[in-house]
């Protein structure tokens, strides 16, 4: 079987329909917490340790992507056979660990700078 880019974002469109009420409530806190963080931008500095813990959790979460992407899809990993299926499969898992690091970031970096410890 043979699929083409438009046939693929169809798919990705279908899958993630019923969720996009959920990346809107997400997306509203972000940004309600990126408001707050630019308030305390005097106050705050970006700490290492707590730039790679979020980033250490993305990367799980960008490896569970990586195993359970087909199987949201009604596939399976054996149904992942051409380049292209690599290649939008590895896509996914590089931008669900993007997403989950800045959705990571701002949040931690609040609860480091609230509490006044620091995260190793």
């Amino acid at each position: 079987m043979q699929f083409s880019l438009l046939g693929i974002l169809s798919v990705v469109l279908e899958v993630v329909r019923p969720y996009l009420w959920m990346v809107a409530v997400v997306g509203l806190i972000e940004l309600g917490l990126i408001i707050r963080l630019g308030m305390r931008a005097g106050k705050l500095k970006v700490s290492r340790p707590t730039v790679r813990l979020a980033m250490k959790i993305a990367a799980v979460v960008g490896l569970l992507a990586l195993v359970f992407a087909p199987s949201l899809t009604g596939a399976s990993h054996a149904s992942v056979q051409g380049w292209l299926d690599y290649t939008a499969l590895v896509g996914i898992a590089i931008g669900v660990f993007v997403g989950a690091w800045l959705l990571l970031l701002v949040p931690m970096q609040l609860v480091q700078a609230s509490s006044g410890t620091k995260i190793d």
